[in-house]
């Protein structure tokens, strides 16, 4: 038998099985509704009727996140009718809210006139002639420019910008944490480099921020992989302030994700397993340490909104 379309469904594949799942009936329902695919309504011996379904055969693959980048780019290239479902309407459930939050970031960080701003998100510095999703036509990366910013879009530019005011947008949207990106670990050296040229001191937020994506689904490996990451980068951070003796490096998190622990190993399972509560936030505490001059002011128990507070009094400066 023929068919006249075909229809191919391809998922990520580091999702989990409740993740692929979910975005291949997402996908189904936009292919559905524009393909002209779905049959007729069935009726059984005892007349109950049913809803109709897809009359032609559905192909499901999974790819990487890189593949999935160049199938996109091919379809376009072809033509080819799509249906998207992106990791950000996971979060927001419609891509005009996500843009607009987005968007509106984006202009806050060019404003506060930060020294660097390293990370993913270029499509909401960009307006949508340029590839971006800004709808008001304002190119942030030429206002950044006209700042004295130092622009960079890779790694490669990271590594030689000599700027000591640097705008580097490393992926679209999310970064992937794997090259050509720079790491968080080499992010983070760069922006102490550049940062302790100052007479002043500096103060800089580096954050592992896929490690609650990845509790989100419960995801132990990714957890461990962004963990690591993240721990090299601290490494950096302590290496320097070792051989500063002036620095203060703190190391916490805002919430727990997912309520993960590890379980004991068992005669029926001998290897280390991780449990978890939920797909959400949890309410367990989270650690706090604390490494140079102030450390003894991040001890005890403490609510985390008192941790910007300490660091602040630190330089005799008092939040609202």
């Amino acid at each position: 038998m023929e068919f006249v379309n075909k229809i191919v469904v391809i998922i990520r594949g580091d999702l989990l099985v409740w993740q692929k799942l979910n975005v291949t009936a997402f996908l189904m329902s936009g292919i559905g509704g524009t393909q002209n695919i779905i049959g007729e309504p069935y009726v059984d011996g005892d007349g109950v009727a049913y809803l109709p379904m897809s009359q032609q055969p559905i192909m499901i693959y999974s790819a990487s996140s890189r593949e999935l980048k160049d199938l996109l780019k091919k379809a376009l290239t072809k033509e080819v009718k799509m249906t998207i479902y992106t990791e950000e309407i996971f979060e927001t459930y419609n891509d005009a809210d996500n843009r607009a939050k987005g968007e509106e970031i984006a202009v806050q960080m060019i404003n506060s006139r930060a020294n660097l701003i390293l990370g993913g998100g270029k499509r909401y510095f960009l307006p949508e002639s340029d590839g971006g999703s800004r709808k008001d036509d304002r190119n942030l990366l030429k206002e950044a420019k006209k700042l004295g910013y130092d622009v960079c879009l890779s790694a490669e530019d990271m590594a030689k910008s000599k700027s000591d005011r640097m705008l580097g947008l490393f992926a679209d949207y999310v970064m992937a944490s794997e090259r050509p990106e720079p790491t968080i670990a080499e992010m983070t050296e760069k922006a102490i480099g550049t940062l302790s040229k100052g007479r002043n001191g500096f103060f800089l937020m580096s954050e592992g921020g896929k490690i609650d994506v990845y509790g989100h689904g419960n995801n132990a490996e990714g957890i461990a992989k962004e963990m690591l990451d993240f721990d090299e980068a601290i490494g950096k951070a302590l290496e320097f302030a070792r051989k500063d003796g002036r620095t203060l490096v703190v190391v916490t998190a805002d919430h727990e994700t997912g309520g993960a622990a590890v379980l004991e190993p068992s005669k029926d399972n001998p290897k280390l397993t991780m449990g978890w509560v939920t797909k959400g936030h949890a309410a367990n505490m989270v650690p706090v340490y604390a490494f140079g001059p102030g450390a003894e002011n991040f001890t005890g128990t403490l609510d985390n909104t008192e941790i910007p507070k300490r660091i602040a009094a630190l330089w005799k400066q008092r939040l609202n």
